[in-house]
């Protein structure tokens, strides 16, 4: 055999049944002439399409890409191609049409798996394009400095415009051996060695937050926060060092006016330093705490004016919250070294972190809460004493509904006489919750049920005596007595004639010598019907000698003369809550 011959025995009819592809030839009356056996059972079915009309055997593939492709090669001689998803059976095809002698041979073949694959690879690389494309935005919009140097040399790969603004044109040679314009906080420079991104690139140290000074190129000092951290490959090797610049010279600049703020609020603001336990104070601070001006002081001096009591509970919130890192909030007694004085202090502090995770110290602040703690007391007891007038109230009420009962001739004069005497009551109440000092005037409860009597042409009441204060338990009983005497002269006695008058004078006499002082009243009515002794006692009458007497402890004396109804009330003060009382000057 020759060189470069085809082997004995090999035919062209061989090599297309040998094929992967379906190949089948059409003459020009578009009848198939030859079917391989992929064409026959890929694209026949199994079945014997020869002589048949491929647009008979499969009418829907007129007016397709496949009609378009054999017409061409058919037509007009040129090999012709195209790419078909059968949508039916969710398959690609290509067909690639070749003119022969006599007609048309084709080559046909499943590329779903290269479709797929080609699909895979478009949103492959759609996705890595977005994904740069977004890397690229966000590193552009940070609002931090940001570098990327390749290791080991330390070129700068990447920065954002941040990293310019903050660093200028040393941003290009970072960390090459070059003067850096920068100092620690202690004033100590830089070299190119120890800057944060060049020692993540030599030795793999992650730098968190580092402070450092930088002299920008128009001369003016920025405050910054330096973080930098190693780029490894699978096997740990350095490839590459990313570093951030915070420019945090506002954020101190913020400090100091929340500083001012602090102080505006009367709070104070500290430190602790837990290597040499020095504390450090605000100027409110110090004053809070009651420390002069440069004085040294130590947490552990500070803790020794602290109330034993509750220094055990902070302690204990304050150590919780420093080995866990988080913030606490302690309330305590205080006494002050320099005045001995007693204060409450509530103090707000979070702990802090070395860089390798050791206790930094605390930072927190102060604020004195004295008089907050003495509102909070004033409130429990109006609490208690609220309690306590309920519970009186009540029992009131009780003994108004049963004395009420007794004495009415009927439910109409039951509802109207009950409701009367509630509104009273209710008055009273109204007196001794509108001061801030929660008593009520003697001189007030007298006008306001009076008031509706008077005649403005020709005053007939006269109300006379020194202001007098009545605490609760005095000014309910007491207001209950002027409501029913009010309603009895208004029916029976003075108020129910026009020319009748009425006069209530009363005096106060102070403690002398621990004996208790003694509130006076008279109350004296003229000029209305004839008054005669009552043969029946209604419920004023035993209200005046029953609930004044045992709730005041005041002596009552009711008299009958013809001329107008008297009364003569004398009650002990004592030196208890709510007891009767001239104002305070």
């Amino acid at each position: 055999m020759k060189s470069g011959s085809p082997p004995r025995g090999l035919s062209l009819k061989t090599v297309l049944e040998s094929t992967a592809d379906s190949v089948f030839v059409l003459d020009r009356d578009w009848r198939f002439a030859y079917l391989n056996p992929r064409a026959k059972a890929q694209i026949a079915g199994g079945r014997d399409l020869s002589g048949e009309v491929v647009w008979e055997a499969f009418p829907e593939a007129r007016e397709t890409a496949f009609w378009a492709t054999y017409h061409k090669a058919m037509d007009e001689g040129v090999a012709a191609s195209c790419e078909v998803f059968l949508r039916p059976l969710k398959v690609w095809f290509e067909a690639n049409a070749y003119p022969i002698e006599g007609g048309i041979a084709v080559f046909f073949r499943d590329i779903s798996e290269r479709k797929r694959a080609e699909d895979e690879r478009e949103t492959l690389l759609g996705r890595l394009e977005y994904e740069h494309t977004l890397l690229e935005a966000v590193v552009k919009q940070l609002p931090i400095g940001l570098i990327v140097a390749e290791a080991p040399g330390g070129k700068v790969l990447l920065h954002n415009e941040a990293a310019r603004a903050l660093l200028g044109e040393a941003v290009e040679t970072l960390p090459e051996d070059a003067p850096l314009p920068a100092v620690r906080p202690d004033g100590a420079p830089y070299t190119s060695q120890d800057f944060p991104i060049a020692r993540a690139l030599a030795s793999g140290e992650e730098i968190e937050r580092e402070a450092m000074l930088y002299r920008r190129e128009d001369g003016s000092l920025a405050h910054l926060t330096v973080s930098a951290r190693p780029v490894r490959d699978e096997s740990g090797r350095i490839l590459a060092g990313v570093g951030t610049f915070d420019d945090v010279t506002e954020l101190r600049g913020a400090i100091e006016r929340h500083r001012l703020a602090l102080a505006a609020a009367n709070m104070g603001d500290w430190s602790w330093d837990a290597a040499s336990d020095l504390m450090s104070f605000s100027e409110r601070a110090r004053e809070i705490f009651g420390f002069s001006p440069g004085e040294a002081v130590t947490r552990t001096r500070l803790r020794s004016y602290c109330n034993t009591d509750d220094l055990a509970t902070a302690e204990t919130t304050i150590e919780d919250a420093a080995q866990r890192r988080t913030r606490y909030r302690v309330e305590y007694r205080y006494t002050r070294p320099n005045d001995g004085a007693v204060r409450w202090l509530v103090t707000m502090g979070h702990a802090t972190s070395r860089p390798d995770g050791t206790l930094a110290g605390i930072t927190g602040v102060v604020l004195d809460v004295t008089e907050r703690k003495r509102a909070e007391e004033q409130q429990q007891l109006l609490i208690r004493e609220l309690h306590h007038r309920v519970k009186n109230t009540l029992a009131t009420v009780q003994a108004i509904v049963g004395a009420t009962a007794r004495s009415a001739p009927s439910p109409e004069h039951f509802a109207a006489a009950f409701t009367g005497r509630v509104i009273s009551l209710a008055k009273t109440h109204d007196l001794l919750t509108e001061g801030v000092r929660q008593t009520a005037s003697l001189r007030d409860m007298l006008y306001r049920e009076l008031h509706p009597y008077e005649d403005q042409l020709r005053p007939r009441i006269a109300l006379e005596g020194p202001p007098v204060e009545l605490g609760a338990e005095e000014a309910v009983p007491l207001g209950m007595a002027i409501h029913e005497l009010t309603t009895n002269a208004a029916k029976y006695g003075a108020l129910s004639r026009p020319g009748g008058r009425l006069a209530v004078t009363w005096a106060f006499e102070p403690p002398l010598a621990g004996a208790p002082g003694m509130l006076r009243l008279k109350w004296i009515e003229r000029d209305g019907p004839a008054v005669s002794q009552p043969t029946k006692l209604g419920f004023g009458s035993r209200l005046l000698k029953r609930v004044l007497t045992a709730q005041l402890e005041a002596e009552v004396d009711t008299r009958f003369p013809a001329a107008g109804f008297e009364l003569s009330l004398a009650a002990p003060i004592r030196g208890r809550s709510g007891a009767l009382q001239l104002p305070q000057a």
